[in-house]
Formats: structure tokens, sequence, C-alpha cells
């Protein structure tokens, strides 16, 4: 971000700066979403006053509807979508095949499976996350959407940094060897939502889930900031 443009400009940046210049940035992203949603909520109130509002200036200023009676809303998203799968994800993969160095293959001899290697952690948690947000017993997502966001960005960003902002992805790419492929943290939160979606009978009304969330929270976040602690003494003892 703006810091790293800094360094650079001051030409006082250093390979630890950088790693922990993207490993700032893999974690505030997960404030800036908590950010959102504790500002509008997340219920529809905010939804339906936006779209009666929407609705309510068309008759009182005599707006024409648009296409199809369709709000500047329901296009802005319709538009936002289609540029994500249509415009977004194409250019990305054209401009990727395109820079390969003297027309390698894009996957530089690892394989189709080592291109793949990288993303399992992070599809894993994904699955893990939803599975347990939508068969989670006591609705854990309603009564702690926070906590729930910050353990599962948390984990996010530990694999964010400890594949990409370590430099393992690509030290593997240049030494043409396979990347990282486990993650303690993912496969803990995987375990506890299988254990608890599906084998323990936790009631509704209890509150052991929230307790083994808190839980988890802390762990994953007391992991996080010791791997960076890990990072700063293997640079210091190296330079």
């Amino acid at each position: 971000g703006t810091d790293g443009k800094q360094a650079r400009r001051t030409r006082s940046s250093s390979a630890l700066g950088e790693l922990f210049d993207h490993g700032c940035d893999s974690w505030v992203c997960l404030f800036l979403a908590g950010s959102m949603f504790s500002l509008l909520g997340n219920i529809y109130t905010m939804v339906a006053l936006v779209f009666l509002l929407a609705y309510w200036r068309s008759p009182t200023i005599f707006m024409k509807p648009l296409l199809f009676g369709w709000s500047s809303a329901a296009i802005f998203k319709f538009t936002l979508f289609s540029s994500l799968y249509f415009v977004h994800i194409p250019i990305t993969l054209w401009n990727i095949i395109r820079t390969c160095p003297n027309k390698q293959p894009w996957h530089r001899g690892l394989g189709l499976w080592g291109v793949v290697r990288p993303l399992i952690p992070a599809g894993l948690l994904i699955f893990s996350s939803y599975i347990w947000a939508y068969y989670s017993p006591s609705n854990l997502l309603e009564k702690n959407t926070r906590t729930f966001l910050f353990c599962c960005g948390t984990i996010a960003s530990n694999v964010t940094v400890s594949i990409i902002v370590f430099c393992r992805l690509i030290v593997a790419q240049l030494c043409h060897v396979p990347a990282p492929l486990h993650n303690k943290e993912v496969y803990l939160f995987s375990i506890i939502t299988v254990v608890i979606c599906f084998i323990l009978p936790i009631n509704k009304d209890t509150s052991i889930e929230c307790i083994v969330l808190h839980l988890i929270t802390s762990f994953v976040t007391l992991d996080h900031l010791y791997y960076a602690y890990q990072v700063v003494s293997t640079f210091y003892f190296h330079t």
C-alpha cells in the first residue's frame, strides 16, 4: 500500500518490510469487512430502506423507470457481478498466460497440480466456514458475527502469509519444487466444524459453541502473532 510506496521512494525498503507490508494487507481486509456490517448491520433494514427510497424517488421527481423497471441499485449490482465474471477473471487469466517468460508453460513445469496446491488450504477454509455458519446448532453467525469473522479472517491471513508472504510459494516456483500444502489452523478449524455441527449434541440454548469459538479465535490469533515473531527472528539472525 502507501507505506510500501513510501519506503521505495525513500529507498528504505527491505525484505522484512515488504513481508510485513503484505502481511498487514492480508489481515486488514478482515477489519474492512467487519467495519461495513458493524456500520450497516447484518439485517435487511438498510437494504429495505434503500429500496423504498429508490421507488419513492421516482414518482416524487417524475423520474422515468430504468431499463425493464430495474432500479439503479439492481443495475449496479448486475454490472458489478457481470464485470467480475466476464471482465476481471478473464483478464487476470490472460495476463498470467501472456506474461510467461520465453513462451514457457504458465505452470512453469510444475503441472496443473503444482498450480492448484496453494489454493487447497484457502478452499478448505472457505468450505469449513460455510458449513459451520450454515449448520451451526446455536445460529452462531447471528449471535457472534464479529468473532466468527475475526476467526475466519485471521486463519485466512495466516494461510496467505504462510504460503505467499513468507516467499515459500515464490521460492518454490523458482526452485521448481512443490508449494506448501498444509496449515495447522485450517485443519483445526475444519475438525472443530465437523465435531460441533455433526458429532456433539449441542442444544440451541447452550453456550458451548460460543465458548469453543472464542477459544479457537484466541488460539489462531496468538499463533498468527507468534508466526510474525518467527519471521522477524529468522530475518534478524540471517541478515
